[in-house]
Formats: structure tokens, C-alpha cells, sequence
């Protein structure tokens, strides 16, 4: 695992092998609503790939198969 130093601390590096993404459908995909449905998972965040559908991308604890 690699570590980045910083002034306030140190921060760890995401493992590409433990990235998981999932598709969320919403009636209205803004940044917003993409971002709170995508926290529901670890380290999870989102961005909108068109007016309903959100792409989460998250920490997955076992690698997917």
C-alpha cells in the first residue's frame, strides 16, 4: 500500500483491486442526490452519466471476481 504524507497527517492511497462501481437509476441524476445515494457506501462517491443514471464508485472490502 502506498502512503501519502502531508502536513496534517497522512493519507492512504485507494487499492485499485478493492474499487467496486455500481449504476444507480434516479428520476433526476444531479450531483447532489448522486453524491448522497453513492455515501450510503465506504469511501463512496458518484458522478452523474446522464439525467438518470449515477455511477458510484466505492471501497469494496473483498476485491470483485
Amino acid at each position: 500500500m502506498s502512503i501519502l504524507a502531508f502536513s496534517g497527517g497522512a493519507r492512504a492511497v485507494r487499492i485499485p483491486e478493492h474499487t467496486c462501481h455500481k449504476l444507480v437509476n434516479l428520476t433526476k441524476c444531479d450531483l447532489q442526490s448522486c453524491t448522497q445515494e453513492c455515501s450510503k457506501e465506504a469511501h463512496g462517491n458518484g458522478v452523474c452519466k446522464d439525467t438518470t443514471l449515477c455511477i458510484c464508485t466505492y471501497y469494496c472490502k473483498d476485491p470483485p471476481v
